[in-house]
């Protein structure tokens, strides 16, 4: 038998409010589309009280075949790792990526007959975190993810 009184009904896949949430890369990897584009996917986790462990994704198309596609992707990765700390901007491997900390503007997209995700979060922007918070305890340099 299972006890269901306190189990909260909540829906974990509902979008979230518009706001800004204490975020960090939890995986990143380099993906091919349908299309045979290859893009970066990158997988952010929430920390903090609002929406605690709820994920969210960004995709940035690096490699697209239209050049202002690439360059606005670059320029979006480049605004998360400056939000994120990070001063050197050449990496070999999706995987330096990972546990970068910073504060990420999410708006709700309305879905619309051709969407087949629906209604969805959306990253619209990268920003330092206000003050000294970590998802990872010790935030010491020593510590520090770069």
């Amino acid at each position: 038998m299972f006890d269901l009184t306190d189990v909260s009904t909540e829906d974990v896949f509902a979008p979230m409010a518009d706001g800004i949430y204490p975020s960090y890369v939890d995986k990143a990897e380099f993906k091919e589309s349908k299309a045979g584009n290859r893009y970066l996917n990158i997988q952010f986790k929430i920390f903090g009280e609002r929406n605690n462990n709820r994920v969210f994704f960004n995709m940035l198309n690096l490699f697209h075949d239209k050049e202002q596609v690439r360059t606005i992707a670059m320029s979006e990765l480049k605004r998360m790792l400056t939000a994120s700390g990070v001063t050197e901007m050449k990496f070999a491997s999706d995987e330096e990526l990972l546990d970068a900390v910073l504060a990420c503007r999410m708006n709700v997209k309305l879905g619309n007959k051709t969407d087949s995700f629906g209604t969805k979060n959306t990253v619209k922007g990268y920003s330092k975190l206000e003050e000294e918070q970590s998802p990872f305890g010790d935030t010491s340099a020593e510590s520090a993810p770069f």
